[in-house]
């Protein structure tokens, strides 16, 4: 016998379906392995292009992976095919970086980078926080 969904049911499962993928895809939240949140009023960290070595919020994410990244994931060959200084690339890779490099409540992720420098705990701390908000750009 076919199963009939009324539109109650319908709208419960699509509800539920919906909730289940909040903060797994772009990398925040409960479904994140760094298990990191967006604060209530959203974050200052972005990214900005060419960051200048400053520690300042709106230059968090160039500068992170200018430090951090780029020595291996950057040009001329980047490993794995990452180029992280291109933006767009890291925004696609977010959750992957948040399960590589990223930490929060859940764990603090040090697989990468695998050659010094290394990220502060702290700077861990504000990756996890700048995916979970989203990977603001400016």
């Amino acid at each position: 016998m076919p199963v009939r969904f009324t539109p109650a049911t319908t709208l419960i499962l699509s509800c539920a379906v919906a909730l289940a993928g909040c903060g797994g895809a772009d990398g925040g939240g409960a479904g994140s392995p760094s298990g990191a949140t967006c604060p209530g009023g959203g974050t200052t960290l972005r990214y900005t292009g060419g960051g200048n070595g400053t520690t300042e919020p709106a230059n968090f994410g160039s500068t992170f992976f200018g430090t951090y990244c780029t020595g291996c994931h950057g040009p001329p060959v980047p490993q794995s095919g990452r180029d992280f200084s291109s933006y767009a690339v890291i925004f696609a890779n977010r959750a992957s970086i948040d399960a590589r490099a990223a930490a929060g409540p859940a764990s603090t992720n040090t697989d990468m980078p695998r050659l010094a420098p290394f990220p502060t705990a702290a700077e861990r701390t504000l990756l996890g926080t700048w995916i979970a908000c989203g990977a603001p750009q400016n």
